[in-house]
């Protein structure tokens, strides 16, 4: 196995940056979101204030991990660090664990209306296309 660390792409570093910066906004929805802001918890309809009211800690634990470990996982990708791979792979499943939650032990569409789908699939795939490029750098010998 030949450790040499190799030169990332140019288009590497500008990718990462965006990367942190989604992952980024995620750790915002997760301090600013209906849980933790009374004003946006009383904007919601009665059932949305419903599924905040009763989340169980589990799945606002996986939402964290989510977040924080995307975010993290992101800046060590932007460093050139092979953590990033565990701590992408950390939020992934949190992103999972969290949409179970949402979507099949609650009825979040029917809470949320058809469109709230949009954000948990982007996410879902973002997630998995940021793991999948911190696997690919370190194949590459991009990561440290």
């Amino acid at each position: 196995m030949n450790d040499t660390l190799h030169p990332a792409p140019k288009w590497f570093a500008p990718v990462t940056v965006v990367a942190l910066i989604w992952n980024l906004m995620g750790v915002m929805a997760y301090l600013m979101g209906p849980v933790n802001n009374a004003d946006v918890m009383s904007s919601l309809s009665e059932a949305q204030q419903a599924f905040y009211q009763t989340m169980p800690t589990w799945a606002m634990t996986a939402f964290a991990i989510a977040v924080f470990a995307g975010s993290l996982g992101c800046l060590m990708l932007a460093l050139r660090k092979r953590l990033a791979i565990v701590l992408l792979l950390l939020s992934l499943l949190g992103v999972i664990v969290q949409n179970v939650h949402a979507f099949m032990l609650n009825d979040g569409i029917a809470i949320f209306g058809q469109s709230a789908m949009v954000m948990p699939l982007l996410v879902i795939i973002i997630a998995v296309a940021l793991l999948y490029l911190a696997k690919h750098a370190n194949q590459k010998n991009w990561l440290d």
